[in-house]
C-alpha cells in the first residue's frame, strides 16, 4: 500500500542521533557543503494564502474556551493567519445540537460564544464546522447548520457531517445514505450554499474520513459527491501513538504514505471539488501524541517537511489537531488557559511569513548525505524564498542558494531547539512565542547577494528562511 517514493528537494540520511545539539552555535561540529536550487523552467503550485489550519474536538465549544475575552488565544490564533479553524474530531458525534439522541449538548449560546471568538480575529480567518452525523436526523442538522451559518456569517467557510465515519458504519453505502440525509437538509435550508449560489458562500466537505480508507471512502465519496461537495478532506498522522515505536528518528524520516495520500486525494478532488483538498486532521502520532516526541523540538522541523511536502504535492491546507493537554497540541490548554505553546506552532508560524507565490521543489547536492531539506516559494516577481531544514544533530551545512536575478540582500529568520527532545527553549526569530500570545522575534540578519546567490550555515538542529531583498536594506 505504501509505495517508495521520494520526497522533493529531500536528502535522506543515516546514522542521525537525538542527543544535545552539538551545533557551530557553540564552536562544535563539522560543516559540509550543499548547493541548493531551484529550475526556472518547473513553475510549482500555487501556495494557499490559507493554507495554514488549526483542528479542535467539537466538545470544546460545549466548554466556552473559544471566547473572545481570552485575549492571548485571540493574539496566538491572529499570529498564524490566514487560516482556517475546523471544529470536529471524535466529540462531533459525541456531541449534538440539543442534546440530541442523549449527545452532550451544544447549544445556541454556546454556538453564539464561539462565534464571537471568532469574530475577535482578523478577517483572514475562516471555520469549517462539523456536525453531529451518525446519531443525528435530517431536521436537527439543519437546524444546527442554520444557527452556526447566521452567526458566524462570512467567517463560514463550510459545514463537515461527520468524523471518520469508517468507525461508525459497517458499510461504506450505509454512511453514504445517512450522509445524503441529512446534507440535504442542509443545503434545502441553509440560505447561502455556494454550489448553488455562483460560487460563493458556504461550502460542504466530505465525510472526512481516516487516513487508511482512501479508496473506500475518499475516492468514491468525492465522485460519487462531485457537485455537492466543494472540499475533499483527510487525516493523516505519521503513526499510530502510544507505541515504544513511535520514536523521533522515525518522525523525522521521510514518510512514503503522506506522499500517497497527498498525491491521491488531490487526484480524487481534481474535477470533482473546486476547492481541491485540506489535510483537515493531522499531528505526528495520533492519540494524542507521544509525550517527550510530539511536543518536543524535533517536531517542529518534521512539521517544516509535512507542509512543504502536502502543499508541493498540490494539497491547500493543513489543520493541526490539539487541544488540552495532548503533547501533539499546538497550544496546550489548562483550565481555559494556553501554557505551552507547541513545536508545531511554530512551524505554522514560519508558513505564516512565507510570501504570496508558487511552491516549488529543491534540488540539493549535499555529500555526505544527511538530513537535510530545501523548499522554495517563487514570487510574481520570479525571487524565491528559501526554506533550509537541517535535521542533523552534528553537521552545520554550508549553502550555496540562489534567490533569483536582482535579489541584493536576503532576510535571515532561524528556528532553533536546545536539543530534539527538548520540550521547552525553543525559539524563533530569536524570540520565544509566548503562551500570551506575544512575539517579540523578527529578522536576525540581513545577508549581502550577488545578483541572488549567497552562502549560508544552517547549523545542527536548526530551519532558517530566507526572503530576498531587492534593493539595499
Amino acid at each position: 500500500m505504501k509505495a517508495i517514493l521520494l520526497l522533493a528537494g529531500m536528502i535522506s540520511f543515516f546514522g542521525c542521533s537525538i542527543g544535545k545539539n552539538h551545533s557551530n552555535h557553540f564552536g562544535l561540529g563539522r560543516t559540509v557543503n550543499a548547493t541548493v536550487g531551484f529550475s526556472p523552467t518547473n513553475t510549482g503550485l500555487p501556495l494557499n494564502p490559507a493554507f495554514n489550519g488549526l483542528s479542535y474536538e467539537k466538545l470544546v465549544i460545549a466548554k466556552g474556551f473559544f471566547n473572545s475575552t481570552n485575549v492571548p488565544l485571540v493574539k496566538l490564533f491572529s499570529m498564524i493567519g490566514p487560516a482556517v479553524l475546523r471544529i470536529g474530531g471524535g466529540t462531533v458525534d459525541t456531541t449534538g445540537w440539543g442534546g440530541i439522541s442523549n449527545t452532550i449538548p451544544i447549544t445556541p449560546a454556546e454556538v453564539d460564544t464561539f462565534a464571537g471568538f471568532v469574530k475577535a480575529l482578523p478577517t483572514n480567518w475562516s471555520v469549517i464546522y462539523g456536525i453531529n452525523l451518525f446519531s443525528n436526523t435530517p431536521a436537527n442538522a439543519a437546524a444546527e447548520a442554520t444557527y452556526a451559518a447566521n452567526a458566524l456569517g462570512p467567517r463560514l467557510l463550510g459545514f463537515e457531517i461527520g468524523n471518520e465515519p469508517e468507525f461508525g458504519f459497517k458499510k461504506y453505502s450505509a454512511c453514504l445514505a445517512k450522509w445524503r440525509s441529512l446534507a440535504d437538509a442542509v443545503t434545502n435550508t441553509v440560505p447561502g450554499w455556494a454550489i448553488t449560489n455562483g460560487g460563493n458562500g458556504w461550502t460542504l466537505d466530505d465525510v472526512d474520513a481516516g487516513q487508511g480508507v482512501l479508496a473506500t471512502y475518499t475516492d468514491r465519496f468525492a465522485k460519487d459527491e462531485s457537485g455537492v461537495i466543494s472540499l475533499l478532506t483527510q487525516h493523516y498522522y505519521r503513526a499510530a501513538g502510544k507505541s515504544t515505536n513511535d520514536t523521533m528518528p522515525l518522525l523525522l524520516l521521510p514518510d512514503p504514505f503522506l506522499l500517497k495520500l497527498t498525491t491521491n486525494i488531490v487526484s480524487a478532488a481534481a474535477g470533482n471539488c473546486p476547492l481541491g483538498t485540506r489535510i483537515s486532521e493531522c499531528a505526528s502520532y495520533s492519540a494524542g501524541g507521544m509525550p517527550g516526541i510530539s511536543d518536543a523540538y524535533g517536531a517542529a522541523l518534521w512539521s517544516l517537511d509535512f507542509m512543504f511536502t502536502a502543499a508541493l504535492n498540490g494539497c491547500q491546507g493543513v489543520n493541526f489537531h490539539g487541544g488540552g493537554r495532548s503533547p501533539y497540541s499546538p497550544l496546550k490548554d489548562k483550565k481555559m488557559v494556553v501554557n505551552a505553546v507547541g513545536p508545531e506552532f511554530y512551524g505554522l508560524k514560519i508558513f505564516s511569513m512565507l510570501p504570496p507565490g508558487n511552491v516549488i521543489p529543491a534540488t540539493i547536492e549535499l555529500s555526505p548525505k544527511i538530513n537535510f531539506t530545501a523548499y522554495g516559494v517563487r514570487q510574481s516577481d520570479g525571487t524565491i524564498s528559501a526554506l533550509l531544514n537541517n535535521k542533523d544533530t552534528n553537521h552545520t551545512v554550508a549553502v550555496s542558494v540562489n534567490l533569483g536575478s536582482g535579489v541584493t540582500h536576503a532576510q535571515l529568520i532561524e528556528l532553533t531547539g536546545p536539543s530534539l527532545l527538548s520540550t521547552s527553549g525553543f525559539t524563533l526569530g530569536g524570540a520565544t512565542i509566548n503562551t500570551n500570545g506575544t512575539w517579540t522575534g523578527g529578522v536576525q540578519k540581513v545577508l549581502p547577494a550577488t545578483n541572488g546567490q549567497l552562502t549560508v550555515n544552517v547549523p545542527p538542529i536548526s530551519a532558517i528562511l530566507l526572503k530576498p531583498v531587492l534593493v539595499s536594506p
